[in-house]
């Protein structure tokens, strides 16, 4: 390939056929049935708009799907082992004291996991290799955890039971979020123009 036709093709971009507000107000409402009438699989659109954003923070290409879902899905189950480890501290009761005690089990819990979560990093696996969907993966499964908006599939008290609900709904989430953001990319029906257009 010439030099001349290789600076060509570095100037081509895309254009959108469909503006781009328009494209996310589509993609926003087409959600909204997830969170309404899938019953005990009701999706949290906030955790998928998150990964949505996240999509397009990664450069809103389907490869960077390659890259958040694993991470995202590492992060979320990570954390998961972390919340395990949390509910079993929390259960031996070492402090009389309720809120010390469940401070006290969040404190050593996950100090432990997030050392190990970061410690991971290093070694230079593909599916430990990019902070943002790693830490959206513990973000979201944490706060799909603590709000009580994982999937009801069965009754449980049990918080172990929680803990690996919550997780599951969180990458169920991830992945329809990085969906969405995909799609939103193609109904803008982009076309390819080059700079001197």
């Amino acid at each position: 390939m010439s030099q001349a036709s290789e600076a060509a093709k570095a100037e081509e971009a895309t254009k959108p056929r469909v503006p781009f507000w328009l494209a996310v107000a589509f993609s926003v409402v087409v959600t909204f049935p997830a969170a309404i009438y899938f019953g005990r699989f009701a999706m949290p659109l906030w955790a998928v708009f998150v990964v949505w954003a996240e999509y397009f923070v990664l450069g809103a290409k389907p490869e960077a799907l390659k890259v958040m879902w694993p991470n995202f899905i590492y992060g979320s189950l990570g954390v998961s082992v972390g919340t395990l480890l949390y509910i079993w501290i929390q259960s031996w009761g070492l402090i009389a004291d309720p809120e010390a005690n469940t401070l006290f089990s969040l404190t050593v819990a996950y100090f432990i996991l997030f050392c190990v979560l970061l410690k991971t990093m290093e070694f230079g696996w593909s599916f430990a290799s990019t902070g943002l969907p790693l830490f959206n993966g513990v973000a979201l499964t944490l706060g799909i955890f603590f709000t009580g908006t994982y999937w009801h599939l069965f009754e449980t008290s049990s918080l172990y039971v929680i803990a690996l609900l919550s997780s599951l709904t969180a990458i169920a989430a991830g992945i329809m979020g990085g969906i969405v953001g995909w799609i939103n990319v193609i109904i803008t029906f982009p076309r390819k123009v080059s700079s001197s257009a």
